[in-house]
């Protein structure tokens, strides 16, 4: 860096006080004067010496192309999304700042609180979506995103050209290799000078996003990669392998030499042309392989000795690849290798690898997209991405054995990786003879012991909090000791609603007679029927699931809790007149459970 001047000096003293007296900072000015004197030139730094080959090693050498080749592939499959955030849906989004500047957890966290208070809206249509779906005219998103993570993981940079919509809308990226950026924008020349074969051009700075992982040494400079960090590593396993070749392919190095001894020690040209000639017509092939050779003169034989043991080519081939990994921060697991590892290590590098490898890169990219792409769009916007981080099963596992009857049949499946079954549809595994039974089968008591004892028998209540035996009628209350079921298509199916349905229509109509809101005339007679006790029909059944597929989001309004302002709000109350909660699980399943019977007719 240059040294300031003492007129430079003069001037930034004179603008420190001017900003004193003001109470305006000339920090804009500042910056200027700051840059100016890193970059004394008219452009800024070409690419690092090397940065070409570096790309290029991705294609020759199998340890750099294992790690980010595999890390280029899971970040080009994770899924990004927008959302704008809005005190409620009639009024305009606002900027939600510590949600855009929010890390991984706490931004994680913000989300599902907005989401549930009905604040965060995802943006389903966006041009940012398409460019990370679709990318260009010529590469795909994945294919846009695999070479931008090669890029950032390789030589520490990319360069990618925005294409625009004739509104000015950033609608695409054009990947440019850093090879091909001569020079990066400075204060007295803001533009980008890309050279490449016969294509000069001068790019506004504003037209190219670059997104850099900065060198410490140089942090105003171009970035920095891995590739560059391991590149003697890299190069050390390529020599090892093409020594290896060689050997394989002979080097020009012969097997043996035979040459005269005793006191004929010399042969002229002619006889040692003989000698050879007369050596390969006796001995050259398979079938000569074996065959005694005979000599009138003593010769002697040299044998090259060709011992890759104690060359320990292999031995330096694994150090590398290990210095290599411990670099890319790959759990060897992930690329299959399992000399050390057992089960729970293999199990455990998915969560290291998406944590620590992942992750770190993914809110890295995100920052960038957030802070130089989206003023592109609206500042509003909210960028983020599924998270590729899986649930720690041994951790679920351990939770769920402390407390097995908290768990229904069809969640343990889901564990152990299998599929739901209707027959296991509510049902809960319950200490000390783990004897399955059905949640509608369960007559809730009026005091519910948390702790079973050896006198007393465990009872467990449903999720859905199934109703009180004091707060039902006689009628509801009647348990036939044989349930009958409809008859559709020939198939017997047990349409009957459940409990805890006939508890959430009566609650429902009772508050809808008391606050004179929620639902129609076809949710009181839906109600009623549930209250029936009868079986309901196919249609019905449709209606229902129809019903809360539609007004799921409905639950996200204020008032829908207990304890929320407006409770209970008109949806609450529609939502109840069809069943509640367990209504919506019930008509789901059984709407499955008719079209599966469609379909074996």
């Amino acid at each position: 860096m240059a040294t300031l001047s003492l007129k430079d000096r003069w001037s930034l003293f004179a603008m420190s006080a001017k900003a004193l007296v003001s109470g305006r900072p000339e920090s804009s000015v500042t910056l200027n004067t700051i840059l100016s004197r890193i970059y004394p030139g008219r452009q800024g730094d070409p690419p690092e010496r090397g940065t070409f080959g570096i790309l290029d090693s991705y294609a020759t050498m199998p340890w750099l192309r294992a790690c980010a080749g595999r890390v280029a592939n899971s970040m080009s499959s994770v899924e990004w999304r927008l959302y704008v955030t809005r005190k409620n849906p009639k009024e305009r989004a606002y900027r939600d700042r510590k949600l855009q500047r929010a890390g991984y957890e706490l931004r994680k966290t913000l989300i599902r609180e907005r989401a549930q208070s009905g604040e965060l809206e995802e943006i389903i249509d966006h041009p940012f979506l398409d460019i990370m779906t679709k990318g260009n005219g010529f590469h795909t998103g994945v294919a846009l995103r695999r070479i931008e993570s090669l890029h950032m993981d390789l030589v520490g940079e990319t360069f990618m050209l925005k294409g625009r919509n004739p509104l000015g809308a950033v609608v695409e990226l054009w990947p440019l290799p850093p090879p091909w950026v001569f020079s990066t924008p400075t204060p007295a020349w803001p533009y980008y000078r890309i050279n490449y074969r016969g294509w000069h051009e001068n790019i506004p700075a504003s037209e190219i996003l670059w997104m850099s992982d900065p060198n410490p040494a140089q942090p105003y400079s171009r970035g920095i990669g891995l590739g560059q960090a391991v590149a003697d590593e890299a190069e050390i396993d390529e020599y090892a392998a093409k020594t290896t070749r060689q050997v394989f392919f002979n080097r020009a190095q012969p097997d043996f030499l035979i040459y005269p001894k005793g006191d004929r020690g010399e042969m002229n040209p002619t006889e040692t042309k003989r000698f050879e000639q007369d050596w390969l017509n006796r001995l050259q092939g398979y079938w000569r392989s074996s065959k005694p050779h005979f000599m009138s003169r003593e010769v002697g034989v040299y044998e090259f000795q060709k011992n890759l043991k104690e060359m320990m080519l292999t031995e330096v081939r694994m150090q590398e690849r290990d210095i290599i990994l411990q670099v890319w921060g790959m759990p060897p697991e992930k690329l299959g290798i399992l000399n050390n590892s057992n089960r729970a290590t293999i199990e455990g590098s998915d969560l290291i690898y998406a944590k620590d490898v992942l992750v770190p890169r993914l809110e890295m990219r995100r920052s960038m997209f957030q802070e130089l792409l989206m003023p592109e769009y609206d500042d509003r916007l909210i960028v983020d991405y599924v998270t590729p981080v899986m649930e720690d099963k041994e951790f679920e596992l351990k939770v769920a054995m402390a407390a097995p009857w908290a768990m229904e049949a069809n969640e343990w499946r889901a564990i152990m990786g299998r599929s739901d079954l209707e027959q296991f549809e509510n049902v809960l595994f319950v200490p000390p003879s783990v004897t399955p039974i059905h949640a509608d089968d369960l007559l809730p008591p009026t005091n519910v012991d948390l702790g079973p004892t050896s006198e007393q028998e465990t009872l467990v209540v449903d999720a859905e909090d199934e109703p009180r035996a004091d707060e039902l009628s006689d009628d509801e209350l009647r348990v036939e000791e044989i349930k009958s079921k409809a008859n559709y298509r020939g198939t017997e199916i047990n349409l009957e609603p459940t409990a805890g349905m006939r508890s959430e229509a009566k609650k429902a109509l009772t508050w809808r007679a008391e606050y004179n809101r929620g639902g129609t005339e076809v949710g009181v007679n839906s109600a009623r029927r549930i209250l029936s006790g009868d079986q309901l029909s196919r249609d019905l059944v449709v209606k229902m699931a129809s019903y809360f597929a539609r007004h799921a989001v409905d639950k996200q309004g204020e008032g829908f809790l207990p304890g929320e302002k407006g409770f209970p709000s008109a949806g609450r109350i529609a939502w109840g007149l069809w069943g509640g909660n367990a209504g919506q699980r019930w008509s789901s399943a059984k709407r499955d459970a008719l079209n599966r019977i469609d379909e074996n007719v």
